[in-house]
């Protein structure tokens, strides 16, 4: 399945189409990224909005796992360095991942400061630090948002982002060269409401209305 997944995102971006990836679970985004390598011949940028910063070199002893996905994606060619990534709405760490920040220079902005800061701010942030990119892919896990605004996920974390929160940041987010986005982790089985289908439904929807509106969708 990763091969296939691989080879399909490489053939997508060498014929410059934009594409979206629906999970799963996050390990999905290791062969969207090894795709992304393959077809590109300059480094690219990865935005990760997620509660946790799948960092980790394993995770019960697995190296592919749903939090290695960036660990990963600094493996490949065209990611040079952790300037390549930046991380939002982080509010959740691994030993293993805490010894990986102590020892690199990681550009986040957590769940705490986002609050703080207000989605523009942080808008701003992100665009000035990846706009060096000429290609940028966005990954989405739905525990992004506060278990109150999508409970059917693995992992939730209190303290997240609203819905308002992540719409609007997406949208600023699309006044970059997004060539691609996921949305993973949901789980329907987790949430009767079915809140977080719901929500993963608005946010696909709102991403490729910002692809139709091109730069509109920011003016």
């Amino acid at each position: 399945l990763f091969a296939s997944v691989r080879d399909q995102v490489a053939r997508l971006v060498k014929a410059g189409n934009p594409f979206t990836v629906l999970g799963g679970d996050h390990s999905i985004a290791i062969p969207v990224l090894q795709g992304i390598n393959q077809g590109v011949d300059e480094d690219f940028g990865i935005i990760h909005i997620d509660a946790h910063f799948d960092l980790c070199d394993t995770l019960t002893g697995d190296k592919l796992s749903h939090g290695s996905t960036q660990r990963r994606a600094l493996e490949l060619d065209h990611v040079s360095g952790t300037g390549n990534l930046f991380f939002i709405g982080i509010r959740s760490i691994e030993p293993d991942e805490y010894a990986f920040m102590e020892a690199n220079d990681i550009q986040v902005i957590n769940a705490r400061r986002y609050g703080e800061m207000g989605t523009q701010a942080v808008v701003d942030t992100v665009v000035r630090a990846m706009s060096k990119f000429s290609r940028v892919y966005i990954t989405i896990d739905i525990d992004c948002l506060d278990p109150a605004y999508a409970a059917g996920t693995g992992t939730p974390q209190f303290g997240g982002l609203t819905s308002r929160e992540l719409l609007d940041l997406l949208r600023g987010l699309f006044q970059l060269p997004v060539i691609g986005f996921d949305m993973v982790e949901v789980a329907p089985d987790l949430d009767p409401a079915l809140t977080s289908v719901f929500a993963a439904r608005k946010i696909i929807t709102e991403c490729w209305g910002h692809w139709a509106r091109g730069d509109k969708a920011n003016k």
